[in-house]
């Protein structure tokens, strides 16, 4: 079994409860490939499961974004607030769902909010989204809840 100990690499710039999600799916992942299987609570096994959809896809735009949020441009949005990404969750027509920004890259270099089907028409059609299969929960409680895992001090710990 796995030290539950943080490592270096788990301590990352956006504070104290990111590490603690990356532990916490660091150690799921050594205890995996253990062949143990120890039980969670639905918070650690949700964190898990975006921190891994995360880690597994780095090739996706939005993904991108999410990992490096510093170099890319944001929505200023009215009310002065700032917008990064807005996901959704939606199910396709062949029965998959799928999680995908709303805001994302125009053609000027600046970011664009789009509105509902267009956005997972545009989303799909430039693979800027994560496939959940047949699983609407994951889909759902990555589009709701990502931030709160791997931004729980906000966009850049502000």
């Amino acid at each position: 079994m796995a030290k539950l100990e943080p490592t270096p690499s788990s301590i990352l710039d956006s504070g104290i409860a990111v590490a603690e999600n990356k532990r916490i799916y660091d150690v799921w992942k050594a205890n995996q490939q253990a062949g143990q299987d120890l039980p969670r609570s639905p918070e650690q096994q949700r964190a898990i499961n975006i921190r891994a959809a995360v880690d597994n896809h780095p090739e996706v735009p939005f993904v991108q974004r999410i990992q490096n949020p510093g170099i890319f441009p944001v929505l200023n949005n009215p009310d002065g607030s700032i917008g990064t990404h807005e996901m959704r969750a939606e199910q396709r027509d062949n029965g998959e769902w799928i999680s995908f920004p709303q805001i994302t890259p125009d053609y000027k270099g600046g970011m664009v909010r789009i509105p509902g089907a267009h956005a997972m028409n545009t989303a799909t059609a430039d693979g800027n989204y994560l496939n959940f299969g047949d699983n609407k929960q994951r889909a759902l409680n990555f589009s709701k809840h990502y931030k709160d895992v791997l931004w729980p001090n906000g966009f850049l710990g502000k």
